[in-house]
């Protein structure tokens, strides 16, 4: 069974949101549906007259709408930036880039923990993940890099093998800055804005001189 957010009732859009906030501050298997109920407002019992189980609450309702409603910005994001940027140098289009992705984490950061925590343990969340936004993410990056191939911007290089390094670089420097960074020695923290720079840089140019 697969919900819209936009189809429930005032009812199904209160479990809807009690359920974001207890599988987010708990997980899937430290949240309850008692807990659910209280923080909706509803009797347990309520819960069950649209979801069977606690699992089908979470598959069937939080995770889709939740996706239903953030895909659009996070896949229509990246294709606007490359596409209204698509003029200006290679290094101001990355930056762009990876600062948006950077405060859509920052802002859907507990969020985005869960997601990628349950992942691990429901094939239904990883699917989804993997190909209603990885792979149509790469495709996005794919079509700009083979884009600057035809225009002699880039070198004959496989699209491909090129969107995943440039995901995984930009990846660490994302995670560095989201999760190591506060633990880290002062000395080993880098301003941030000097440190994308540099990530670009290394990822256009190399190490060699």
């Amino acid at each position: 069974m697969k919900l819209n957010y936009s189809d429930l009732n005032p009812t199904g859009k209160k479990i809807l949101e009690a359920a974001t906030k207890v599988f987010t501050a708990k997980g899937f298997n430290g949240a309850t549906t008692s807990e659910i109920a209280k923080e909706a407002g509803v009797a347990e019992g309520t819960i069950f007259k649209y979801f069977k189980t606690k699992k089908e609450l979470f598959l069937s309702l939080f995770v889709p709408a939740l996706m239903e409603m953030k895909l659009p910005e996070i896949l229509d994001d990246l294709q606007e930036i490359i596409e209204k940027k698509k003029n200006e140098p290679e290094e101001e289009v990355l930056k762009a880039v990876i600062k948006n992705r950077l405060n859509l984490i920052r802002e859907n950061i507990d969020i985005l923990k869960l997601i990628i925590y349950e992942a691990q343990f429901h094939p239904e969340i990883r699917d989804l993940l993997v190909n209603k936004i990885v792979l149509k993410a790469r495709k996005i990056v794919m079509e700009y890099i083979e884009d600057r191939k035809k225009t002699g911007r880039f070198k004959d290089i496989d699209s491909g093998v090129a969107a995943r390094s440039m995901a995984a670089l930009f990846m660490g420097h994302i995670l560095w800055h989201n999760f190591v960074a506060k633990h880290a020695p002062e000395d080993e923290i880098l301003q941030e804005e000097k440190d994308l720079n540099e990530v670009i840089r290394l990822f256009l140019y190399g190490m060699k001189s």
